[in-house]
């Protein structure tokens, strides 16, 4: 077999596919029923995943203002920053 007829074969990256043009930081939250279902409602009402809902309020939470104010307001929340 002659050495240049061998293709050499590409590496294959494992895991998802990155998206292109932005990184992303994994983010893991412990979530209330009643606090997922009502985000799972907000995904349905707006059409989308429940990781794109969570990225969406997240962001509308930060633009409202003061994150100290939204936190006191948060339920179950015992510490602030």
């Amino acid at each position: 077999m002659a050495k240049g007829n061998i293709r050499k074969q590409e590496k294959r990256l494992r895991g998802r596919p990155k998206k292109s043009g932005e990184i992303y930081s994994v983010v893991s939250a412990k979530l209330t029923r009643e606090v997922a279902e009502a985000v799972d409602a907000w995904a349905t009402n707006q059409g989308v995943t429940r990781q794109e809902a969570v990225r969406r309020l997240v962001e509308q939470g930060l633009a409202a203002g003061d994150p100290a104010r939204l936190v006191s307001r948060a339920v179950g929340c015992d510490f602030a920053f």
